[in-house]
């Protein structure tokens, strides 16, 4: 299914949503900033340079794995050399840190993440959480609570990172750090559909943050970042990525053809690892975001990576479909208050600059002299 052809949508009331509104926000993401320069992200550039010269456990990771199963020591051993021929042996280092982020986390992060900044687009950050919650069923189970610390609107505008090799795009959001499960949104510098191009307002961000959420959650249950994983899952996960990225359909959509096609990374086994790993990424925000195009076109090994992955054992109920309509809902919900404060507020500027008017009939009274 075309990303220009999606059935409508009914509201939890039933009732036909305006159709031109609908697929607004059901396709104007789905690469819609790709086009305009406007990426999301995996990791900022001080996630990556930071202490890069040090030494982060590769090796004691390794060995470590290796001794959790002494059972299945050569399958690990072949999966490890699979991966450090594809990747380098920083991978091994990547999720050495995110082993150790998840210790702390469990004793450090809430159920549900805190919200920052919101506020600077006129909303209230409860009502943006309900919007990322697990309990509305808004997002699986277990991809949210204990895996992301913080979520934060940054109000500037971020060009894209070095890493990627892509100048002159834009950011629109971004993990913190591998030391830190902080998600930042950036403001988009403008709507690439408006042939103006100028800032787009501050609905506009809203319906992209929500959007953009199901990419930078999908990077924050993968190996490299998850709270839940074991060292082993680790590397079973990336295992399992590699291995059906080259038969992806879902490589396929625009998407990933303006997004993962584009990045340039300085060497071989640098791309690899941001490749895949936005690969994951884009298939999550896929799932999440556009179900009908991914189940019209995941391969059936695609379908298993979600399941395995993204919706483990508590998940399997979810639905796709019912979650983005209630996103959609819900964020709609939130623009249409921000637009009457908005008028409400411009209606009282109004009328406190408007010059006051006299009576029709009647002379401004003069004051008598004593």
């Amino acid at each position: 299914m075309g990303i220009e052809s999606y059935p409508e949508i009914k509201n939890s009331s039933g009732s036909e949503e305006n159709s031109a509104t609908k697929r607004n926000f059901i396709k104007q993401f789905a690469g819609l900033a790709l086009a305009a320069g406007i990426l999301t992200m995996g990791t900022s550039d001080s996630a990556l340079a930071k202490k890069r010269s040090e030494p982060r456990g590769a090796e004691t990771f390794i060995s470590q794995v290796l001794t959790n199963t002494p059972d299945r020591q050569k399958e690990y051993r072949q999966k490890i050399d699979f991966l450090e021929n594809i990747f380098s042996k920083k991978i091994f280092e990547y999720l050495s840190i995110a082993e150790m982020q998840s210790r702390e986390a469990k004793g450090k992060i809430k159920t549900h993440p805190q919200l920052k900044g919101f506020e600077q687009l006129g909303i209230d950050p409860k009502f943006m959480l309900e919007v990322f919650s697990e309990e509305e069923g808004c997002f699986p189970i277990g991809m949210i609570n204990g895996n992301i610390a913080e979520l934060r609107y940054v109000n500037k505008v971020h060009e894209s990172f070095s890493q990627y090799g892509m100048a002159g795009r834009f950011a629109s959001s971004a993990i913190e750090s591998r030391h830190k499960d902080n998600i930042l949104f950036y403001r988009s510098p403008y709507d690439p559909r408006s042939p103006e191009k100028g800032d787009p307002g501050d609905a506009f961000q809203i319906r992209a943050i929500t959007a953009f959420m199901s990419h930078e959650a999908g990077h924050m249950v993968a190996g490299d970042f998850s709270n839940s994983m074991t060292q082993e899952q680790r590397i079973d996960f990336f295992y399992d990525i590699a291995h059906v990225y080259h038969s992806s359909n879902i490589r396929e959509t625009i998407t990933s053809k303006d997004y993962v096609d584009q990045i340039n990374a300085q060497d071989e086994k640098s791309q690899n690892y941001l490749v895949i790993s936005e690969y994951w990424a884009i298939l999550c925000e896929s799932y999440l975001n556009r179900p009908e195009e991914f189940f019209a076109l995941a391969s059936q090994q695609e379908k298993e990576l979600i399941q395995k992955w993204l919706l483990k054992e508590k998940g399997q109920n979810f639905d796709p479909k019912a979650a983005r309509d209630k996103r959609y809902y819900l964020t709609e919900q939130m623009v249409a208050a921000q637009i009457a404060k908005a008028k409400q507020r411009m209606g009282e500027k109004t009328r406190l600059a408007a010059p006051k008017k006299h009576l029709q009939g009647k002379k401004p009274a003069i004051p008598r002299r004593r």
